[in-house]
C-alpha cells in the first residue's frame, strides 16, 4: 500500500501565505486605527474637561470676589451708618440688628464655602491610577 501526498506546487503556498499575511497586516491595521480614534477621543474629551474646569473655576473665582463685596459693603454700611434710600423717598440710615448681622456674614459663608466645596470636589476628581 503506498500512501500518497498531495504536495503543493510552491507557487500555491506562496499564494497562500500571501493572502494569510495581507489578511493579519489589513486586520492589525484597522485595530490601530480603531485605537487611534479612541485615543483621539479621550484626548479631545480631556481637553474639553480642561476647558470646562478652567471656565467653572473662573466664575467660581468671580463669585467669592463679589461675596467678599457684598459681606464688606454689609459690614461698612453697618460700621458706618451710611445713609440709604428706602422706597426712594427717604434716606435712612442702614441698620441690622447684631443677630441678623451675625446670621448673614455666616450663613452666606457657610453657603458659598459648601458651593466652592461641591463645585472643587466635581471639577478636579481624585485622580485613579490605571492598571496597565
Amino acid at each position: 500500500m503506498t500512501i500518497r501526498r498531495r504536495i503543493r506546487p510552491p507557487r500555491q503556498i506562496e499564494d497562500q501565505v500571501a493572502a494569510e499575511v495581507a489578511s493579519l497586516v489589513s486586520q492589525r491595521i484597522e485595530e490601530d486605527d480603531i485605537e487611534n480614534e479612541r485615543r483621539r477621543l479621550e484626548n479631545e474629551k480631556l481637553r474639553q474637561d480642561l476647558d470646562e474646569r478652567k471656565k467653572y473655576a473662573h466664575n467660581l473665582f468671580l463669585l467669592m470676589v463679589w461675596w467678599v463685596i457684598f459681606i464688606v459693603a454689609v459690614v461698612l454700611f453697618q460700621g458706618f451708618n451710611i445713609k440709604i434710600m428706602v422706597r426712594g423717598d427717604a434716606l435712612n440710615n442702614f441698620k441690622l440688628s447684631e443677630n441678623v448681622l451675625l446670621a448673614l456674614i455666616t450663613t452666606t459663608t457657610i453657603n458659598l464655602l459648601g458651593l466652592f466645596g461641591i463645585v472643587v470636589t466635581y471639577l478636579f476628581p481624585k485622580q485613579q491610577k490605571k492598571k496597565n
